[in-house]
């Protein structure tokens, strides 16, 4: 019996040694897999401070070469600026004609910037006679009118902008009430 027993107790330490080795050899293995993970998510970490500085020195490029743009109209506006402040000449004529001079280089100055901007895709809002839109304009007030249908925007107050289709600044605007329609009784009789 106890070459039974011996036989048996040397298999199980054989079984036992097996084991022990699988074991060792699957911790290993764990262990690479932690390893290799905590490396991966150091790289996305890595990847994405990366990223984020490329996109913010992509910003401040992009705001560089707008700015660059814009620095000839500023030049300009400058010079306009100093035009109107020259001293008048006391010659009502003389001012007259540097009055309409300083009027026409402004205009231009205005132009060469609307050209400036809308190379950079700036669009302004066309409302004055379009349906009020609430997600594109502001309404302000309400003007009541005998004719034409009700929500009509009746006048720009100040202009909205558009850049590649999104709102920037909604337009602010009168709305066109009829004085016989539902809404215009509504705002009579909250005026009484």
């Amino acid at each position: 019996m106890s070459a039974e027993i011996d036989t048996l107790v040397n298999a199980l330490q054989a079984e036992v040694h097996k084991l022990t080795e699988a074991l060792q050899e699957k911790d290993g293995a764990w262990k690479e897999a932690q390893d290799r993970s905590v490396r991966s998510l150091a790289d996305l970490a890595n990847y994405q401070r990366r990223t984020e500085e490329d996109l913010k020195m992509f910003r401040e490029y992009a705001t560089a070469d707008l700015m660059k743009k814009l620095l000839p109209v500023l030049d300009h506006f400058d010079h306009a600026v100093k035009s109107l402040e020259a001293p008048s000449t006391g010659s009502g004529q003389a001012d007259a004609e540097v009055g309409e001079a300083s009027k026409k280089g402004v205009h231009l100055i205005l132009k060469e910037l609307w050209g400036v901007l809308s190379q950079e895709g700036l669009k302004t809002q066309e409302v004055v006679g379009h349906v009020f839109d609430p997600h594109r304009h502001e309404a302000v007030a309400q003007v009541e009118r005998s004719e034409g249908p009700d929500g009509v925007i009746a006048e720009e107050l100040r202009r909205g902008y558009e850049w590649k289709g999104k709102i920037l600044r909604p337009a602010m605007v009168n709305v066109v009430v009829r004085k016989d329609s539902q809404e215009g009784k509504k705002i009579q009789e909250g005026k009484s």
